[in-house]
C-alpha cells in the first residue's frame, strides 16, 4: 500500500474531480420525475380539501336551517331557503315527521368529486352507510 504525499495525485481521478456532466443530468432527471407525480398529488389533494370545505360549510348552513325551522315551525324544510355555495349541488333533501338528510357533491365536472351528507334523526334517514351519526358530515 502507497503512502500519498502532499502534492500526489490520487489514485482515483473521478474522485479527485466531483461531479461529472452526465451525473448532474441524471439527478436533475430523478428530480424532474419526483416533481412531476408529487407536484400533481398536492394539487389534487389541495382542491379535495378545498371542495371539501366548501361542502361542509353548505351542510352546516342546511342543518342550521333545518334546526331553525323545525324550532319555530315544529317542521322539516322541504326546500332551501337560500342559494348553494357556487361548486356544489344538492343532490338530496329528503324530511319526514322524524328527521331529514341532506346530501350535496361537488361541481359535476370534476370525474373525482366529493359527495358528502348528514342526517339528524334516527339511523334510516342516514343517506350512505358512510354516515354513521345523526348531525355527523361524512364523506364517501
Amino acid at each position: 500500500m502507497a503512502v500519498l504525499r502532499h502534492g500526489d495525485p490520487l489514485p482515483n481521478k473521478r474522485l479527485a474531480r466531483g461531479f461529472v456532466q452526465y451525473d448532474l443530468w441524471i439527478l436533475l432527471l430523478i428530480v424532474g420525475f419526483i416533481v412531476a407525480i408529487v407536484v400533481p398529488a398536492v394539487l389534487r389533494g389541495v382542491r379535495k380539501a378545498k371542495q371539501r370545505r366548501v361542502q361542509f360549510a353548505t351542510l352546516e348552513q342546511i342543518a342550521a336551517a333545518e334546526r331553525s325551522s323545525y324550532t319555530r315551525y315544529h317542521v322539516y324544510l322541504d326546500s332551501l331557503p337560500f342559494a348553494l355555495t357556487s361548486g356544489t349541488r344538492l343532490l338530496s333533501l329528503r324530511r319526514d315527521s322524524t328527521g331529514w338528510s341532506a346530501v350535496v357533491t361537488g361541481d359535476s365536472a370534476q370525474a373525482d368529486a366529493l359527495t358528502c351528507g348528514v342526517f339528524e334523526g334516527p339511523i334510516s334517514l342516514a343517506p350512505n352507510p358512510a354516515v354513521t351519526s345523526s348531525s355527523r358530515i361524512a364523506c364517501w
